[in-house]
């Protein structure tokens, strides 16, 4: 397990291999750095576990220092085709949090931590990741970060599957212990943007299935954005048959306890990114047009063409397909316009991810869940999804 310091303080470089010492890091599994460009070389060469940044360095050696020189080397560090080896965890420290804390959040997830020379609570985060990294070294859990994407996309069926290969043609296959299939490459824009993509099918429905592909896949592959895609049930009072449903929260109502009472509910959210989904309008007429190159029969559908809804997704362990669970359901969850299987799975699999990324759910309503349940719909919903999907990556909407 490697470790790289980008540091030009003496004392706080000491502080800090005082600490590496105490948990039996020899000196040389650290990288000490005085300069960003240095640092960047250093991760290109490498692949660090941990990385500790000061966020006012010099960007060249012996030059001026710079507030802003920590924030570009976590940019470059984050960028697919840098050539650099994303570091499992980055913790950056500075004398002046203010001068940057807004950046940090935005790239990290997390603020910037105000460093005290020897002060316990300055080296508490440290000491508990270097635990945590030991750990997962102990059982060779921790692999490169060579491969990387900007966009992971995640199907749980086989038929949501083939619907995003016929769109999104990717030459690289790799095997992954629980997918059945995955395959990444470039994909390029219509605005001439080149994007790093991966695919992968679970090949089962279940949010236990979906999160340890998810989490699989983020450890070999980590990525800046991950989609989940394919067919939903919907709730026919906020939406119709062919819809694009898109999550900002997926609520797992099946989690408890069960007595001769009944299911005692402990409900589990996870967060997700549907919100910062941008397109306005133009995302009417992408889900129109795709409608329209649907060669086969089409639902009966309000409108000429199926909509595009944000807001909360339900996640059940079995498939639904009863009017009075769903009624019950509605009650408590008035703002839950879809029910489908893998999103609190895919969820977890993000917040363990090794690097932080945001968490799309979009799929395409195929029945609604009210014991009217029907396969009918699931190819051309399954098209709908898919190509919605391509579209939005082709216009650089996603």
């Amino acid at each position: 397990m490697k470790i790289l310091i980008v540091d030009d303080g003496d004392a706080k470089v000491g502080s800090l291999i005082k600490l590496f010492e105490s948990k039996g890091i020899p000196s040389s599994s650290v990288d000490i750095v005085t300069d960003i460009s240095s640092a960047k070389m250093a991760a290109r060469k490498h692949q660090y576990a941990i990385a500790i940044v000061d966020m006012c360095m010099s960007q060249l050696p012996g030059g001026k220092i710079d507030s802003k020189a920590g924030i570009d080397f976590i940019e470059y560090l984050k960028a697919p085709r840098s050539g650099a080896h994303l570091p499992w965890k980055i913790i950056p420290y500075t004398a002046r949090p203010k001068e940057c804390e807004d950046e940090v959040k935005l790239l990290l997830g997390d603020g910037v931590k105000t460093y005290v020379v020897e002060s316990p609570e300055s080296l508490a985060e440290i000491e508990g990741a270097i635990e945590r990294f030991l750990t997962l070294d102990l059982i060779r859990a921790l692999r490169p970060t060579s491969h990387r994407l900007d966009t992971l996309i995640i199907s749980a069926l086989q038929i949501e599957y083939d619907e995003l290969s016929a769109v999104i043609s990717l030459s690289k296959k790799v095997n992954l212990n629980t997918v059945k299939e995955f395959r990444f490459g470039d994909f390029n824009s219509i605005n001439g943007i080149q994007k790093s993509i991966g695919i992968a099918c679970i090949g089962s429905m279940g949010s236990v299935t979906s999160g340890v592909a998810a989490a699989e896949i983020l450890t070999e592959f980590p990525a800046l954005n991950v989609i989940l895609v394919g067919i939903c049930g919907g709730v026919k009072k906020h939406v119709q048959i062919g819809d694009i449903v898109c999550a900002t929260e997926v609520i797992d109502f099946q989690s408890g306890k069960l007595t001769s009472g009944g299911l005692e509910t402990d409900v589990r959210t996870v967060q997700c990114d549907g919100n910062l989904i941008k397109g306005g309008e133009e995302i009417e007429t992408i889900i129109r047009d795709v409608n329209l190159r649907w060669s086969g029969r089409r639902p009966e559908l309000k409108g000429d063409h199926p909509r595009f809804r944000v807001g909360q997704v339900g996640c059940s362990s079995w498939v639904l397909d009863d009017a009075e669970y769903l009624n019950e359901l509605k009650q408590k969850y008035r703002q839950m316009i879809g029910i489908e299987m893998e999103s609190f799975g895919t969820g977890v699999g993000v917040l363990a991810s090794p690097t932080p990324c945001n968490h799309f759910v979009i799929k395409s309503v195929c029945d609604y869940a009210d014991g009217s349940k029907s396969s009918e719909s699931q190819q051309y919903c399954a098209f709908m999804a898919a190509n919605f999907v391509f579209e939005m990556l082709s216009r650089d909407l996603l």
